[in-house]
């Protein structure tokens, strides 16, 4: 991956995104490895180096300018095979197999820029260990019948581990909280109750190990006393709650399949041959442990303290705790509160760590074709069948090293409805029919096929991206349909000597359904409130009346103050021109793609024109059924 300092162009090219003049430094940081939600002792602080940096540096040392990410992919395969044929109607055949595979990045030079664009996470680690076994038993019964039987399991042990802040972000980092037995957390000078998240904390030095500025590094330790929520006098200690794995998060998530078949091809004469069949799989997810330390249940709690959320509405608010400068405040969150402080329809939090050993599903798949010979040169073929899809598995259940793990389940999934770990997801189904006319020219070398097809799936796993880094969660949210029609054409043979040439063309139509997450919203209600929200931030949006309500997503009468920025007084001294205001434009998504396309803006000169046009705008806004047009394009 071209992403070093060089690549860039060199350390005066990316000076501002790197700072300290362009020059690059390894992102080293500092561990604890004492026991988590534990009175904190100082000894079991330990330095930690960039993964995979060279040996024997300083900490924090000037690190190359031609360092580059790293992408490391490895496979190992072994195969097993054994045939017994009982005679010649008859055979089984047994195979096994293992594969190890691996799958490794690393950012030492993308971790240098501001935002971390670009290049590989600071680690991405992901080996895997997957066993398989399949029995394929074949019995030609009759003239007439072809039996076949198959059976197969396949195991996979997983383990995946990504990060884009450890160990880089951890020197300062806050890693102890001043906690009092009901789980408050205290501030360290005024002793009053504050947040658990963003309140003061005890963090890693601020400096690398060993340097004279290091030594003045003193970690607040023992009991505090303090004053309860209460007001009462009550007592805090500091305690570690979390080790200093920053952003880094866990799957362990591993998959076990099995499956089981029948196929009988009937063959009543000459011309015309039946295939009946039926198809059952089995799909066990086994899942990991997040149960975590006592330090992941106290993160649990305070975020369900905290914070408040509306189902539907993009992202959660976090509650204030304690005293205020006008008296002393709340200790945490109600649904009454959190409806009082930020509008109706919101309540509070309500995360839960749950565990559970495993997910597990199961799919009939019955499946018929058949192929009837008109003539030596006409072929009618056709197939009705339904498929199965496992799900991801790192869709199935969230899990972090570092003990918060309530904020990343909070921030990305408890407005969708899912206010665990676990998200029990199914396998998405298809039932595909195809027919085929396959006519061949008598006495000549050309032929063509012609081929409608009909597909429609039901739960389909849609990905919807959260977090940065490029990382997707997926939920059985879609019911797509797809039906076209394939024409090839071939005169020929390319297997000789000689001209040949083949024609292809392919004609789909393809519409999307979204269905709702849990929360009763969907897909396009979440980019609709994106544009709303959008829009707030423009001139257009204000002053919000009855007419521009919906498009801004505020309530009429309202005071906007996020539109400001945007809609200062213009100096007449300096300008006579009138201000150039932008409204966005509701999206038109005729693609059945999960992202639309990116939405015009259009540019007014009059605030009469643009009250006029969100008149207009008001009603275009997405449905929850978005359609393809029609398009020439190769079948997936």
């Amino acid at each position: 991956m071209f992403s070093s300092i060089n690549d860039e162009g060199g350390p005066a090219n990316v000076a501002n995104a790197v700072g300290n003049g362009g020059t690059a430094y390894y992102h080293d940081g500092y561990l604890y490895d004492g026991a988590m939600y534990a009175p904190v002792d100082p000894s079991k602080i330990r330095p930690v180096y960039f993964p995979y940096s060279s040996g024997g540096r300083p900490f924090e040392s000037v690190a190359a300018n031609d360092g580059r990410d790293y992408n490391d992919n490895g496979v190992v395969i072994t195969k097993l095979q054994y045939q017994r044929n009982f005679d010649p109607k008859s055979y089984l055949r047994l195979f096994g197999y293992t594969e190890y595979s691996n799958w490794f990045e690393g950012g030492p030079g993308n971790s240098q820029f501001t935002g971390y664009y670009g290049g590989y996470l600071n680690i991405y680690d992901l080996p895997s260990h997957t066993y398989g076994f399949n029995a394929n038993y074949s019995n030609q019964l009759s003239d007439k019948h072809l039996l076949g039987l198959t059976a197969s399991y396949t195991s996979a042990r997983v383990s995946r581990r990504f990060t884009y802040g450890y160990p880089g972000n951890t020197v300062g980092y806050g890693f102890t909280s001043l906690v009092d037995a009901q789980g408050y957390c205290y501030d360290a000078s005024t002793h009053a109750q504050t947040s658990c998240f963003t309140g003061t904390r005890g963090t890693f030095p601020t400096t690398p190990p060993g340097t004279p500025a290091s030594s003045s590094y003193v970690l607040p330790t023992g009991t505090v006393d303090v004053v309860n929520p209460s007001g009462a006098p009550t007592t805090a200690t500091w305690l570690a709650t979390d080790a200093g794995y920053v952003n880094t998060r866990l799957n362990q998530v591993s998959p076990a399949f099995a499956a089981g078949a029948i196929t009988d091809q009937y063959r009543p004469n000459d011309r015309l041959t039946f295939t009946l069949g039926a198809r059952f799989e089995s799909f066990d997810d086994r899942l990991g442990d997040t149960t975590g330390s006592p330090a992941r249940q106290f993160w649990f709690n305070a975020y369900n303290n905290e914070h408040c959320y509306k189902p539907g509405a993009l992202g959660v608010r976090q509650f204030p705790v304690g005293p205020t400068a006008s008296g002393p405040g709340y200790a945490g969150a109600t649904p009454a509160l959190c409806a009082a402080a930020f509008g109706p329809g919101y309540t509070q939090a309500d995360l839960v760590n749950l565990t559970a050993p495993n997910v597990t599903s199961s799919v009939f798949e019955p499946r018929f074709g058949l192929t009837y010979s008109v003539s030596p040169d006409t072929v009618l073929r056709g197939s009705f069948g339904i498929y199965a899809r496992p799900v991801n598995t790192s869709w199935l259940q969230y899990d972090a090293v570092n003990q918060d793990l309530a904020s990343f389940i909070g921030a990305n999934f408890l407005s969708l409805g899912y206010n665990t770990p676990i998200h029990t997801l199914r396998p998405d189904t298809s039932t595909n029919v195809d027919f085929s006319l396959e006519q061949h020219f008598h006495e000549s070398d050309v032929s063509f096929k012609l081929s409608p097809f009909y597909r429609a799936t039901r739960n389909q796993l849609q990905p919807v991206p959260i977090g940065a880094g490029g990382v997707v969660s997926g939920f059985n949210v879609g019911q797509q349909t797809s039906s076209g029609i394939e024409f090839a054409l071939k005169k020929g043979d390319f297997g000789r000597d000689g001209l040949a040439v083949q024609l292809a063309y392919t004609y789909t139509r393809s519409r999307i359904k979204y269905g709702n997450f849990p929360s009763g919203t969907n897909i396009i209600d979440g980019i609709n409130q994106y544009i709303q929200e959008y829009n707030g931030y423009t001139s257009a949006c204000a002053s919000i009346t009855a007419a521009n309500a919906n498009l801004c997503g505020l309530t009429p009468g309202t005071a906007n103050a996020n539109a400001a920025p945007t809609f200062a007084a213009v100096d007449p001294a300096k300008t006579r021109r009138p201000l150039r205001t932008r409204i966005t434009r509701s999206l038109h998504n005729r693609y059945s793609t999960v992202m639309p396309r990116t939405p015009r803006t259009i540019r007014y000169r009059s605030r009469s024109r643009v009250r006029t046009a969100m008149k207009r705008l008001t009603s275009r806004r997405l449905s929850s059924a978005t359609s393809t047009r029609a398009s020439p394009s190769r079948r997936a």
